[in-house]
């Protein structure tokens, strides 16, 4: 086998776990922004409501509808940080036998021990690239995962913004 080759496809599996680590240290940065707006909107929620409020009246439904729509944006977001940082992995959804790790464990030590050493060139090639091949499927997961957190985030922080006004606006009248 080409050591070329062979390096290319050990560079390619390591640049993905680069890549899924970044997307978990992302997912803990969403996450920590999250609980943040949550703060945010309970005490939005606590000062406009502990205020004697009609609740029945336009505006206090209008600023209850924003929090409900703030609540269910950052649920969608938490939702997405949780599942990043907790993939369903399983043996069904990886196709390495030598590189996954639950694989591995199900081996007694002399067993995995004798299927390193007599593995060929190829056959860790193969294994290589069945694990890019997976790894590949699980970055790209997170990545859509991390898109949809920021941007219903960013919209949690943005109808924030706006209930704020909303209150701002009725206390002044």
């Amino acid at each position: 086998m080409d050591s070329a080759l062979f390096e290319f496809t050990k560079l390619s599996f390591e640049n993905l776990n680069r890549h899924i680590r970044l997307a978990d240290n992302k997912a803990k940065f969403i996450l920590s922004l999250d609980l943040a707006i949550i703060s945010g909107i309970s005490a939005i929620a606590y000062d406009y409501f502990s205020n004697e409020t009609n609740i029945f009246s336009l505006e206090c439904k209008f600023v209850m509808a924003l929090l409900a729509v703030n609540t269910v944006l950052i649920l969608y977001s938490l939702f997405n940080t949780v599942s990043i940082i907790n993939p369903r992995l399983s043996k069904a959804n990886n196709p390495s036998a030598m590189l996954y790790w639950d694989r591995i464990t199900d081996m007694d030590l002399p067993e995995l021990e004798n299927e390193y050493q007599n593995a060929s060139h190829e056959k860790l090639h193969s294994e290589l690239v069945a694990q890019i091949y997976f790894y590949s499927k699980v970055a790209s997961d997170k990545y859509l995962k991390v898109r949809n957190a920021i941007f219903s985030m960013l919209s949690a922080v943005v109808t924030t913004i706006l209930t704020m006004m909303v209150i701002s606006m009725i206390k002044l009248f």
